[in-house]
């Protein structure tokens, strides 16, 4: 089952849902909404704000690959020259 039919199968129930189930339902959707907000201001006072990094995962290339570091190319040429103590 895709998404797209999930999606329309939610949609389709909360339609038939009267008014004072919605209301019921975006009450409850204020409260988690508020207790998020708190919580959330209680984490940053704590650990401080968190940098927020949006990754696609759509994006294939140019995405880093923490094997090809710019650290470990160093360690490799030292390698390959053969200066490293196993060269006798």
């Amino acid at each position: 089952m895709k998404i797209t039919d999930i999606t329309k199968i939610i949609a389709r129930s909360w339609g038939q849902i009267d008014q004072q189930g919605k209301e019921y339902y975006e009450k409850k959707n204020q409260e988690a909404k508020a207790l998020y907000e708190r919580q959330m201001k209680l984490f940053e006072a704590t650990y401080g704000k968190i940098e927020k990094k949006l990754i696609s995962p759509f994006q294939t290339t140019n995405h880093p690959n923490p094997a090809d570091s710019s650290d470990d190319s160093e360690s490799q040429s030292e390698s390959e020259s053969g200066s490293g103590s196993d060269s006798d």
